[in-house]
């Protein structure tokens, strides 16, 4: 998947703007190359050299050094809060202070999960963006925590692009907001919402946005389970291969699971029907695979810290590229440290990691778009560091090389050893169903021997289950 060379390829380094006190000289550019993933990423030869204006990138704060914060953070003007219910539950709070009635600037975050909502653990969120004079509005759509949309969040029936829609024509219609300028900011599952909406063609609504910031993005269904929970798979014991099918199924649920009463059985998530035993229906629901429909001229940010465990970073370089190959325009930034949740208040809150990541923001918002760039813990891709960029990025993302090259094998019927974190290897598709269908036989035999009224309606439930299996492996 090569970009390509006749597009100009990328620059590096993001332009200066407002709150990027921390700051390290630009480096000049030249014709560059970075591979990583099978993705060729190249700028146009030929091109004379750019120089990258001093103090123009975000640099990682050290453990041992307290953040600079935007002067703006410094004042501790009142924050209001105003939630508004629109149809079918779907909500959405907006906070504003007195500096953002003076503003144009709007930022819509969607948040994480399924089965979160937007509380006070965002308060870093919320005060970091008011606090620089944009109004902030959080909505609650679609599989997130709040009553009556917990188990609406399934993306094969648009229900996410649904919501967003509504949520995008209430602020089309109110009334101080008709001056205004919105950028979304998009974390993990609210990554797979966001992109959702951005690669259905037939949404006019996809031009509502001015700029685009994924953070962590959880893209891709399958590569991003695999990559979390095959952890929990060990073929040594039935009940250990039972907790995998469980797990499998339950975390699918929780993403895809829709509105039962409206869903025939081919959309209800089994160990059989799921994006990472059907490949088919992966590539339906997971946006990733339709990134080149994204509007052309979006800009897009891409924040993802390569010591995240939940969502693989090497998915955000890969769509980084996705989205430029296809014409569009999109800019990374890559941290060696934050993890999945680093703006959250808790434990893994990181705040030099996340005045970074919305510096980075706010300079795409005010430079009015984006240039292709590419940093990586606050240095820019120079040709004389190339060799050394590439191989940070695949060292960092090793465990997910490792998973996606499971996943691919997985869907091949092709065996893979274990790897050298102790993790057992994930057999062949076919090898798995036989397996967990086994393991439901086995423990049906254990529950008929108990002889209860209880037990005999969990072996029931379990021999149901390895019938449907068996039946699905005749027929292939």
């Amino acid at each position: 998947m090569d970009i390509d060379r006749n597009k100009g390829g990328f620059q590096t380094g993001i332009p200066s703007g407002p709150g990027l006190e921390n700051c390290v000289p630009g480096k000049p550019v030249g014709t560059q190359q970075v591979q990583h993933s099978g993705i060729r990423l190249a700028t146009e030869e030929g091109v004379m050299p750019s120089i990258i204006p001093e103090h123009s990138l975000p640099q990682a704060v050290p453990k041992s050094t307290t953040p600079t914060l935007l002067p703006s953070q410094t004042i501790t003007a009142p924050i209001g809060q105003e939630t508004v219910t629109l149809a079918n539950h779907v909500s959405l709070q907006i906070f504003s202070s007195a500096l953002t009635q003076h503003t144009k600037n709007v930022m819509l975050f969607l948040h994480g999960g399924p089965g979160l909502e937007y509380d006070d653990d965002y308060e870093p969120v919320t005060k970091w963006f008011v606090g620089n004079g944009y109004t902030v509005v959080a909505p609650e759509i679609a599989g997130s925590g709040t009553t009556g949309l917990e188990n609406t969040s399934n993306s094969y029936s648009q229900n996410y692009v649904q919501d967003l829609k509504s949520v995008i024509h209430y602020l089309r219609e109110r009334p101080e907001m008709q001056e205004k300028e919105f950028c979304v900011v998009a974390h993990s599952w609210g990554g797979f919402q966001l992109a959702s909406l951005l690669t259905d063609e037939t949404a006019e609504e996809r031009g509502f946005f001015k700029q685009a910031a994924f953070i962590s993005p959880n893209l891709d269904s399958a590569q991003t389970r695999l990559f979390a929970d095959a952890s929990e798979y060990n073929d040594a014991s039935d009940g250990s291969l039972l907790a995998f099918g469980r797990t499998l199924v339950r975390n699918f649920e929780e993403r895809h699971t829709g509105n039962e009463e409206k869903m025939d059985e081919s959309g209800k998530m089994t160990v059989l029907n799921n994006p990472l035993i059907d490949q088919s229906l992966n590539e339906k629901f997971s946006p990733f695979y339709r990134l080149d429909k994204i509007p052309k001229e979006l800009p897009c940010l891409f924040f993802h810290a390569t010591d995240d465990e939940q969502v693989p970073s090497s998915l955000s370089v890969d769509a980084f590229a996705k989205v430029n190959n296809a014409g569009g325009n999109a800019s990374i930034v890559i941290s060696s440290k934050g993890g999945h949740r680093f703006f959250i208040t808790g434990d893994t809150h990181q705040p030099g990691v996340t005045t970074n990541c919305f510096a980075a923001i706010n300079t795409l918002v005010k430079q009015g778009g984006s240039s292709n760039n590419v940093v990586i813990d606050g240095d820019t891709l120079a040709d004389n560091d190339i060799d050394a960029v590439e191989k940070r990025l695949l060292v960092a993302d090793k465990a997910y090389e490792n998973h996606t090259r499971a996943l691919e094998n997985f869907h091949n019927e092709i065996e893979t050893p274990a790897n050298g974190n102790g993790r057992k290897r994930i057999p062949p598709k076919r090898e798995l169903l036989e397996k967990i269908a086994t393991a439901h036989e086995n423990l049906a035999k254990k529950f008929e021997m108990q002889g209860t009224p209880v037990a005999r309606r969990n072996a029931e439930s379990n021999r149901n289950s390895a019938n449907l299996i068996n039946k699905s492996l005749e027929k292939t």
